[in-house]
């Protein structure tokens, strides 16, 4: 569904708009019945809300937990791909004092994020952190450090304390490309602070990188239309190079999203939750692609519908076993012309193991299997 879009989700099962994988697979009253009880806990179990461990997300909990340990099973790069390994979904009461779990460090609301998401990266093994600036903190970079993780990241000026670089008028007097820094060491740490103007400037923090070395950035230029080459800190090209897992991941959610609507919040979570899963598993497939070396590997699309294809054949066995009835005979005698060939069951399909018996045929038939030439009198 999140392919084939329609106005309405009983059209999958319409005469002209339906969709042969959909209605193959259940009735338009069965798939309604199931979203009509689907639940993922056992709502007299939760604890009512205004009392003391009442969970917002008690109805999701099961399913966000399994996926978070799911995604965690996988090592961390040292890059970003854009693979969730972890995720935490906001509902308002995340640092409220008997909720937090920041291993007793509060650096503020938007840094116990980035304190919570960390815990599962090992610690100092100078793995590195990337930040936007709703993030990145002098207390944060600082408490990372002291982990053993670099990070770096933009940050806002209220966020510098007795910062000493150059304002935003001397900066708007400055050649574009200009770049200032200032190095100080605070509890311990050795923080660096750059400064870079572009169309407009950008200020960051980082224990990872400063200015040096200085590279070349190409950017357009109005006044003389055209391009033209500027210099680049090494901090803002570590940046850019690094930046953007999370927003790389919403980008690749956003091409194929399930757009089925539902009134129910638990249910729409749900189906993002099912995105997230399945363009997680997409990453890890062009992962492995690249580490055997294979060029051609599926689109998102491609892979989107060669997993809905392999569940809604999946454990289908055959319907009848033995030779075929002697009415079923004369059905086979009295066929004059020759129907299409069967569609051969994707490999993870007929790898599954399940009961896939053959039916005994009257003629026979080149095998389906791709690259073989011999023949058979039955099919799978």
């Amino acid at each position: 569904m999140s392919i084939v879009h329609v106005p309405n989700t009983r059209d999958y099962w319409g005469e002209v708009t339906g969709t042969h994988l959909i209605k193959t697979t259940m009735t338009v009253n069965q798939y309604e019945q199931i979203r009509k009880f689907l639940h993922f806990n056992d709502n007299s179990a939760m604890i009512p809300r205004g009392e003391k461990g009442h969970d917002r997300l008690f109805k999701m909990r099961p399913i966000i937990e399994l996926m978070r340990s799911r995604f965690q099973t996988i090592p961390v790069e040292d890059g970003i791909s854009g693979y969730a390994y972890d995720f935490e979904i906001f509902t308002g009461d995340e640092n409220e004092p008997e909720k937090r779990v920041t291993g007793g460090e509060d650096l503020g609301a938007s840094a116990n994020v980035v304190v919570r998401l960390s815990r599962i990266l090992p610690r100092n093994m100078n793995h590195k952190l990337y930040c936007d600036n709703y993030y990145t903190s002098l207390p944060l970079l600082i408490w990372l450090h002291k982990q053993g993780i670099y990070s770096l990241g933009t940050v806002r000026r209220n966020r510098v304390p007795d910062c000493k670089l150059p304002s935003e008028a001397e900066l708007k007097k400055m050649a574009r490309g200009a770049s200032v820094e200032r190095v100080a060491t605070v509890d311990g740490v050795d923080i660096s602070n750059v400064v870079w103007k572009d169309n407009k400037s950008v200020m960051l923090l980082s224990t990872l990188a400063g200015q040096q070395p200085i590279h070349e950035a190409g950017r357009y230029d109005k006044k003389t239309k055209s391009r033209i080459t500027i210099p680049c800190p090494q901090i803002i090209k570590l940046y850019n190079k690094h930046m953007g897992g999370v927003d790389l991941l919403d980008s690749i959610m956003g091409r194929h999203k399930i757009l089925v609507k539902s009134r129910k919040w638990y249910i729409r979570l749900f189906y993002h939750l099912l995105d997230m899963g399945v363009v997680n598993s997409w990453l890890l497939y062009r992962r492995v692609a690249e580490t055997k070396g294979i060029r051609r590997t599926m689109k998102l699309s491609e892979f989107r519908m060669e997993i809905a294809h392999c569940l809604c054949r999946s454990g289908q066995t055959s319907a009848k076993r033995g030779r075929p009835s002697s009415e079923l005979e004369n059905q086979i005698q009295a066929k004059k012309t020759k129907g299409p060939t069967a569609h051969v069951p994707p490999q993870d399909v007929r790898l599954d193991q399940v009961g896939h018996l053959p039916s005994y045929l009257q003629e026979r038939q080149r095998c389906k299997m791709p690259g073989c030439k011999g023949f058979f009198l039955g099919s799978v």
